[in-house]
């Protein structure tokens, strides 16, 4: 009779030892709070500093371009959008939703949306930050 009891716990025992091996295999997702890129430890806070920074330097100027916007005091002093993303072990990326979308004051529409996206979607993540996730903003705005 001492057995039964001992079996069923040997059962759940190997269940919890399965599932655990399977949350480690490399394209999982890790899942925890977002935080902002800002808010992450120093090392990783310079990877994601890294991400936002090609993004304003190579891509967004393109887009903006692409979508006939110009930065000015007068008439568009921001385009930006919020992302929750989640990066797995294996260093691909999902976007979870996208919080704020702005572009000129308005809704950002589904295209402009969409080319942000496909820059996250595209970008080779560094090792460093495989298994987080955050909420980033990509984009910026004036101060007039």
């Amino acid at each position: 009779m001492t057995r039964r009891p001992l079996l069923s716990l040997l059962c759940v025992f190997a269940a919890v030892v399965c599932a655990s091996l399977c949350a480690n295999e490399p394209t999982a997702i890790v899942e925890a709070p977002y935080q902002p890129d800002y808010a992450k430890g120093l090392p990783e806070k310079h990877l994601w500093r890294e991400v936002r920074e090609n993004f304003l330097k190579n891509v967004y100027p393109k887009i903006l371009a692409r979508h006939q916007l110009k930065l000015s005091c007068g008439s568009c002093t921001t385009v930006y959008a919020d992302f929750e993303l989640n990066i797995s072990l294996a260093g691909t990326v999902k976007i979870r939703n996208v919080t704020v979308a702005k572009a000129c004051g308005q809704p950002m529409n589904k295209k402009l949306k969409a080319d942000f996206s496909r820059y996250l979607e595209h970008y080779p993540y560094k090792p460093g930050l495989y298994g987080t996730t955050v909420l980033l903003r990509l984009g910026t705005g004036l101060k007039c």
